[in-house]
């Protein structure tokens, strides 16, 4: 199949190179103590509070991480990421809804992420489906889990989520998942920090954690 091209081979290798330069050089701000001492030993400098990645070891990362990801929805579909196929999923996490017959606006809710599910479910081209809103009638320490226990049950297609901030959000959503299949299987995990430059202990404890029920208890590199 054809696929979209909007940068040349040049273009594309310009900003690998640059972006190889900024790790090296400016690196990542990185308090949480697990992680840099991971990082130390798979060939990172840790500057104080900061860790910076030589450019052989990005590349070695590169080379040695997996191509592909498979995540299977409740009614067996199955979708791997990387199969060289285009796939598209929905935006997600949305927090205000506006209604566009009378112009109100409001405050996602879970209703409205459970409405979104089964809309998404039925749109032949969403092939796979992200919690499309961020509720605002839970507390907020509980808005990732609630985001994917009220989409889960809504659809059958593959569920890419939720995005998580905390360690402790790891091993609820982990059971949920469980309820339908295998957790590698049936869920993706993923962390967003607002820099990519700058990741909070608690965020960095949370990748570990993700690694952790990988099976990479060793986090080897």
């Amino acid at each position: 199949m054809s696929y979209l091209r909007f940068l040349n081979e040049s273009e594309i290798e310009s900003i690998h190179h640059a972006t190889l330069r900024i790790l090296d050089e400016i690196g990542v701000i990185l308090k949480h103590k697990e992680t840099q001492d991971l990082l130390a030993k798979a060939g990172a400098r840790v500057e104080g509070d900061r860790v910076k990645f030589p450019p052989e070891l990005v590349e070695k990362c590169i080379a040695s991480a997996g191509k592909t990801v498979s995540i299977r929805g409740r009614d067996g579909t199955v979708k791997t990421l990387g199969d060289r196929k285009l796939y598209f999923h929905n935006l997600g996490g949305a927090r205000d809804i506006y209604n566009s017959a009378d112009g109100a606006k409001s405050h996602a809710t879970i209703n409205d992420v459970q409405n979104a599910a089964r809309l998404l479910d039925v749109l032949e081209n969403c092939n796979t489906i992200t919690p499309f809103f961020t509720p605002r009638d839970v507390p907020g320490e509980l808005m990732s889990l609630m985001m994917y226990r009220h989409t889960l049950p809504y659809t059958t297609k593959p569920v890419q989520g939720p995005g998580v901030q905390y360690p402790g959000e790891v091993k609820y959503a982990l059971r949920m998942a469980e309820v339908i299949g295998p957790a590698p299987e049936v869920m993706t995990l993923a962390v967003s920090p607002v820099s990519p430059l700058n990741i909070p202990a608690y965020e960095a404890e949370a990748i570990v954690e993700i690694a952790k029920a990988q099976g990479l208890s060793s986090l080897s590199f």
